[in-house]
């Protein structure tokens, strides 16, 4: 996991002779779950909102609609972007990133969306 990450690990599998393989290890997992959860112990949140830079601020104020759309995505197809775009490290570049989303975000599309 990254440190943008929502969620820990993950563990797929691709047939049903892994599932049989692993059925004990499986099932502690799910018990070790479910003890958890009636415990009520809470996993450490990261930030949910990365800041929004000053570029996009910039652009809300000079476009009322764009800011609209915005705010319209959902919780993660904002967090989406806002990492993409505070990931840039010269405010040009965070600039540009913004002026090419436009189009998707207008649409309310995510930033990996198509």
């Amino acid at each position: 996991a990254g440190p943008n990450s929502r969620t820990g690990k993950l563990w797929k599998f691709y047939n049903a002779d892994s599932i049989r393989e692993n059925r004990e290890l499986i099932i502690h997992y799910i018990q070790e779950a479910m003890e958890i959860e009636k415990s009520g112990i809470k996993t450490s949140s990261i930030d949910t909102k990365p800041k929004l830079p000053e570029e996009l601020l910039a652009y809300f104020r000079n476009d009322s609609l764009f800011k609209k759309a915005f705010e319209s995505l959902t919780p993660g197809r904002q967090r989406g972007y806002l990492i993409y775009f505070n990931q840039a490290k010269q405010s040009g570049t965070r600039m540009k990133r913004i002026q090419n989303s436009v189009v998707k975000i207008m649409e309310g599309k995510g930033y990996n969306e198509f």
